[in-house]
């Protein structure tokens, strides 16, 4: 009878399953799913201990049931989803008691799904050989769970220089990373840079291409033309040299070739000449003799071609001259002081 029933031990579990619905990305959190205990008689059901069973270590289990549940008593357990791997995950909610009716056994089931994230690149400016830019590579994590980050390193022209990612990334959260390129010779570079990213067991990679443009230095450098110039007289005249690259001059100690020609002091040019600007080299200019003078000045540059100019002056001889080609001095006495004529 359905007195008699009462009067025993009956434990009742629902719901009969307990499914995650929404996939849960690997490490995130899901639930909580409310599991009721039930004692359905009047006698007290004693042993009541539930647990997760067959495989199930995605699932953990909070229990707030006693051990001894009192006749038409009931208590709660509460389950949640960790995923450990992708896919389908299975186990079972066993609880155990003094109950008639025995062990109750409540299915569980989640899906795992594999975090996501993304790698954007950024770019870099043009860059002189031995000068150094910088580009930002931002990393993001729009998954439900924090990711371990492992970068790769790189070589070559390419290096890691910092930024804002640590060994975890959290939830919804973005870091960035930091990229030096250093170019040793001129052309352009090319690299990958690869970021490991896991939770638990599970990884997976992203990577970015980077690329980058190495310039040579480049420079002008201006003619010289003196003009004529009086034989035996001296005459200088500047040279400008001007930096047209993409990073500073490395100059080394100008030179003239040619007959007359000589560096002379004054000039502004030292060692290094920076980004867009310009400076000066003296050149003096000694002629002789009736004959026009050339030459070539030259200015060394580092890791690339040195600069080059052409040098030009004519040499001017004196010429005598006179206001009156004849004279007449009149009539002057012998032995007399004589006379002058303007």
């Amino acid at each position: 009878s359905k007195l008699a029933e009462l009067q025993g031990t009956s434990i009742e579990v629902t719901p009969t399953s307990a499914i995650f619905s929404s996939p849960t990305a690997l490490g995130a959190l899901a639930g909580p799913i409310t599991i009721h205990v039930r004692n359905a008689g009047f006698s007290p059901i004693t042993g009541i201990v539930p647990s997760i069973t067959n495989g199930g270590s995605d699932f953990t289990l909070n229990n707030e049931c006693p051990t001894t549940l009192p006749g038409m008593g009931s208590c709660a357990l509460t389950l949640n989803f960790k995923p450990t791997a992708v896919g389908e995950r299975l186990g079972n909610l066993a609880v155990a008691s003094s109950a008639k009716n025995g062990l109750q056994l409540v299915p569980i089931s989640g899906t795992g799904m594999a975090p996501d994230a993304t790698l954007t690149p950024g770019t870099f400016s043009a860059t002189q050989i031995r000068e150094t830019s910088t580009s930002t590579l931002v990393l993001a994590n729009p998954s439900t769970a924090a990711l371990r980050l492992t970068p790769a390193p790189l070589t070559g022209d390419f290096s890691l220089a910092g930024g804002s990612c640590g060994a975890t990334l959290a939830a919804g959260a973005s870091c960035n990373y930091a990229v030096d390129f250093k170019p040793t010779t001129a052309g352009a570079k090319t690299a990958t840079f690869k970021v490991t990213l896991g939770v638990g067991s599970f990884s997976f990679d992203r990577t970015a291409a980077l690329s980058a443009t190495a310039q040579a230095p480049s420079g002008t450098l201006s003619a010289v033309d003196f003009g004529a110039v009086p034989a035996g007289q001296g005459a200088t005249r500047d040279a400008t040299v001007t930096n047209t690259g993409a990073g500073p001059l490395t100059l080394g100690t100008p030179t003239v070739a040619g007959a007359g020609f000589s560096i002379a002091t004054g000039g502004s040019c030292g060692t290094t000449l920076a980004k867009g600007e310009s400076c000066t080299v003296k050149v003096q200019l000694l002629p002789a003799g009736t004959s026009a003078h050339t030459g070539t000045l030259t200015v060394p540059v580092q890791d690339t071609a040195a600069l080059t100019a052409s040098l030009a002056g004519q040499s001017q001889q004196a010429v005598l001259s006179f206001n009156k080609q004849s004279i007449d001095y009149g009539n002057v006495v012998v032995g007399g002081n004589g006379s002058t004529v303007p």
